[in-house]
């Protein structure tokens, strides 16, 4: 037995879980009310027996992370006036709030074939970028120059360094 009456296997096996945990969650275990835990097992035990390390929740979150790869067929001619568009509208999206990540990439074989990257913290950010003007301008403005319609492909993050 040790502190408190805890047998020392279970008190070692809660020592070893505190330290993943704090690994885990880059050395900032809290507790649900926020409190940044101070090593103590007691307390990271009884956040853990109640589903409150919030570096836990935080990463669960990760399953909301939506990722949407547009593919993009573009006429012969209008590329650069696509970039020239799509560009905008990616510096304009990267400043939304939902938004972690959103790239335009040119295929380096096909130049009239481009891939846009979007990340969002969740599905409602995404429905909110449609919402935004400059989706709006973009969706309006690129329409003509379409060889084809575009793709998109949505994706769910199962790990990502975003997160």
């Amino acid at each position: 037995m040790s502190a408190a009456g805890i047998p020392g296997r279970i008190l070692a096996f809660w020592s070893v879980m505190h330290d993943s945990i704090r690994s885990h969650c880059g050395g900032d275990a809290r507790s649900a009310s926020g409190v940044k835990m101070r090593g103590g097992w007691e307390e990271f035990e009884l956040a853990w027996l109640a589903g409150q390390v919030d570096c836990l929740r935080e990463r669960n979150a990760m399953n909301e992370i939506l990722n949407v790869h547009v593919e993009v067929q573009v006429k012969p001619g209008m590329e650069e006036a696509f970039v020239a568009a799509s560009g905008e509208n990616a510096r304009c999206s990267r400043m939304e709030p939902g938004v972690i990540r959103f790239d335009l990439l040119r295929d380096a074989e096909l130049p009239g074939r481009f891939l846009l990257i979007e990340v969002y913290r969740n599905p409602a950010a995404a429905i909110a970028h449609k919402e935004t003007a400059h989706y709006g301008t973009w969706r309006d403005t690129v329409a003509p120059m379409m060889a084809v319609p575009r793709v998109g492909r949505k994706y769910a993050t199962l790990d990502s360094p975003d997160a």
